[in-house]
């Protein structure tokens, strides 16, 4: 009989994030602690969020967003989209992006891609900090380290339904024009 305190051992944070096998490697509650790694390694007000069309995709957008949310972080779904969609969608507004997908990995796997703000890769220093912050996180942390935030309610992030006959807007409007991705 397997040992019930035993854990599957948890990704380690590489180049820009994470990846492994859904549900087993990465799970919902590594997400959430991701979310909320993000929030306190690159200190965002908002974050551009992406996924692929993954089986799990839903499940780790739900997750990583809850934990943006509770540091504070404004969330700015942008639904299924390429990976470099959430690039330029943070290079033309200068905030961090995440991306949820394993890219050419099997369709079993998934994975947690940042973007530093401008849509940049992470710096050397930013890549460091993450894996004692989600060491921490994961093995009992502490409250958020700021006051919780949401500006609308409800929800505390955006989301909106896209079609192929929805044309898209880019580049979102700008945080005082209201929406950020108006048109969806």
């Amino acid at each position: 009989m397997a040992d019930p305190t035993l854990r599957p051992a948890r990704p380690r944070f590489g180049t820009d994030g994470v990846r492994g096998a859904a549900n087993s490697e990465l799970t919902a509650e590594y997400a959430l602690a991701f979310g909320r790694a993000v929030a306190r390694v690159l200190h965002p007000t908002d974050v551009y969020v992406g996924r692929d069309p993954r089986r799990s995709g839903p499940m780790f957008e739900g997750a990583l967003c809850a934990g943006l949310v509770a540091e504070g972080v404004t969330v700015h779904l942008l639904g299924v989209c390429p990976t470099p969609a959430v690039a330029w969608a943070s290079a033309t507004t200068g905030r961090p992006g995440v991306m949820i997908s394993a890219s050419h990995n099997p369709f079993g796997d998934n994975g947690l891609k940042v973007f530093s703000a401008g849509g940049l890769k992470l710096s050397d220093a930013e890549q460091a900090a993450f894996e004692p912050v989600l060491a921490e996180l994961l093995d009992g942390a502490p409250p958020p380290a700021r006051p919780l935030r949401c500006p609308r309610w409800p929800p505390c992030w955006e989301t909106r339904a896209w079609s192929p006959a929805t044309p898209l807007r880019w580049p979102p409007p700008s945080r005082a024009g209201g929406s950020t991705v108006a048109g969806w």
